[in-house]
């Protein structure tokens, strides 16, 4: 058995000893890396792999989660600063219902992990909770297709008597509410008809329980009561913006009537606009008549004539006879009294006010016009201005900003005819503003010498490849290489010399070193032939 052992030993030895060692660290190499790459790959192959369950917003609600998994005893792995929380791919559905259970929902959550992770274990409330998620993760991937939406987080607040997400009860509705990372400013109305979106998704009617806000913490949307929806109330943002929507077309209609003219260089207009956010009813109610119809008509009439009064003493009385009796005659009158009642017609008209209106009567504007008065330095020498001083003396002289001497009455009428702002309310002022061209000169370096410099550099580069072209290849002949029987055999046909002594120097030795500092090459080519033939 041992000579067996001895006899692999020295086969093995004879084996390894056959290589140089150039090739044995190849060998030594090649092994190494394979076992590196092998021990690496069982590493791989042996870590559980990690799917993404929530990406938070904030560290806290990162370390609540992170300590829900702890107490669980489910593995989790951290990035982006431990906002990004995974955990094993066989784990993700546990994690799932854990986090949900406190309010928090996983990345990512589709239809089908909704209706696959049904399972006896999971509770009503789990699949609650499941569907909320799914629901608000497709919210999430509505919102961020929009190309102003770089991210969105959604958030549904249910009430802890509903069953639903879709509740029609209004005191039973979810509220919703959006946080988006935006890549570029949101256009006008585009928040209206997210927060509408928003609203329909959870099956409401009303965008009152819908709030949107971004990354920066300003409101985009803030729903309010159904007032509000209807237009009663404006908040402020928008209230800018109708402002801003304001002065920007008066601005731009006076300008653009102004510069139409050809008669200013620069128009600046400055409007102080009453916009008024008051909701203001009004109810008119006309009465009138024209055919004169009557409603109702009283009319009285009294009959009379004449009389004769009764005989004193002790004749019996007639029937009309009072206790004072008048003993002589009269007469009696016949009046009639008349009371007519017409029918009244009435007419009714009900405005209801506007927001955001322009109060043209009470707003005003101001315009301010130059006109440059253009000094040109090349004009102004050949007509002899500056024969008797200098440009800069001139425009020193003349840098002078005046009031335009205009009457301005018909452009302020014009004004107020397109904007529909009283005249009164309109001021325009005008000014003259010198601008001076200084001469320019002729002669420019960069449009007439540095062309033709670079002509010429291009030329002399071409005529200078064109010449090492042309130009006769020189042949180096090589030295042949000096074996050692030639080198002796040139030594031995000089005359004999005395032999070398080492307190001076002789002319052998002399040559030697001489020959040495003249070809050193040689001498280097010369010792290694000695070595590589064995020669002594």
């Amino acid at each position: 058995m041992n000579e067996k052992l001895k006899d692999i030993q020295t086969k093995a030895k004879d084996f390894w000893n056959k290589y140089d060692k150039k090739q044995k660290r190849l060998i030594v190499s090649i092994f190494a890396v394979v076992v590196v790459a092998v021990i690496i790959l069982a590493v791989v192959l042996s870590r559980p792999t990690y799917e993404t369950l929530i990406e938070c917003t904030d560290t806290t609600n990162a370390a609540d989660i992170a300590d829900t998994l702890t107490s669980n005893d489910i593995q989790y792995t951290t990035e982006n600063n431990g906002l990004t929380i995974k955990v094993p791919k066989e784990n993700l559905v546990k994690a799932t219902y854990l986090i949900a259970q406190n309010g928090y929902t996983a990345k990512g959550y589709g239809i089908d992990d909704y209706k696959n992770d049904g399972g006896f274990s999971t509770t009503s409330e789990d699949k609650t909770r499941l569907y909320q998620k799914y629901l608000e993760d497709k919210m999430v991937g509505v919102l961020t297709s929009f190309d102003y939406v770089k991210s969105a987080n959604v958030t549904f607040s249910i009430p802890a008597t509903n069953y639903s997400v879709l509740a029609t009860d209004e005191d039973q509705e979810t509220f919703v509410s959006v946080q988006l990372t935006l890549k570029k400013s949101v256009p006008d109305g585009a928040a209206e008809a997210m927060a509408r979106y928003c609203a329909t998704a959870v099956g409401s009617d009303s965008t009152a329980r819908v709030t949107i806000i971004d990354s920066n913490g300003n409101t985009l949307f803030q729903g309010n009561d159904s007032a509000a929806l209807s237009g009663s109330n404006v908040n402020a943002s928008e209230k800018e913006k109708i402002r801003q929507l304001y002065n920007d077309e008066v601005i731009s209609n006076v300008t653009k009537l102004l510069n139409t003219t050809n008669l200013y260089s620069t128009v600046s207009v400055a409007p102080s606009l009453d916009i008024s956010f008051d909701k203001v009813d009004k109810v008119d109610t006309v009465y009138s008549n024209d055919a004169n119809v009557k409603q109702n008509d009283y009319v009285y009439e009294q009959e009379g004539g004449s009389y004769s009064g009764g005989v004193p003493g002790t004749d019996s009385n007639d029937d009309d006879t009072t206790y004072q009796v008048d003993t002589g005659d009269g007469s009696s009158t016949s009046i009639t009294i008349t009371k007519n009642e017409y029918a009244p017609s009435s007419s009714i008209t009900h405005t209801e006010g506007e927001q955001g209106t322009l109060n043209k009567a009470n707003s005003s504007l101001s315009i301010a016009v130059n006109k440059y008065q253009v000094y040109d330095q090349a004009t102004l020498e050949e007509n002899g201005q500056l024969d008797n001083t200098t440009w800069e003396q001139y425009k020193a002289q003349n840098n002078t900003v005046t009031a335009m001497n205009v009457d301005f009455t018909g452009v302020i009428q014009a004004i107020a005819a397109g904007t529909g702002i009283p005249a009164a309310n309109i001021s325009v002022i005008g000014y003259n503003v010198p601008v001076f061209n200084d001469k320019v000169s002729t002669f420019s370096f960069t449009n007439t010498v540095l062309p033709i410099i670079l002509a010429v550099i291009i030329v002399g580069l071409l005529g200078f490849v064109v010449w090492r072209s042309l130009r006769p290849v020189e042949v180096t002949e090589t030295e042949p290489e000096l074996s050692v029987d030639e080198i002796l055999s040139a030594t031995k046909e000089k005359e004999s010399v005395e032999d070398i002594e080492y307190d001076e120097k002789s002319e052998v030795r002399k040559a030697i070193e001489k020959f040495v500092d003249e070809n050193p090459e040689s001498v280097a080519l010369l010792l290694r032939n000695w070595l590589n033939n064995d020669w002594e």
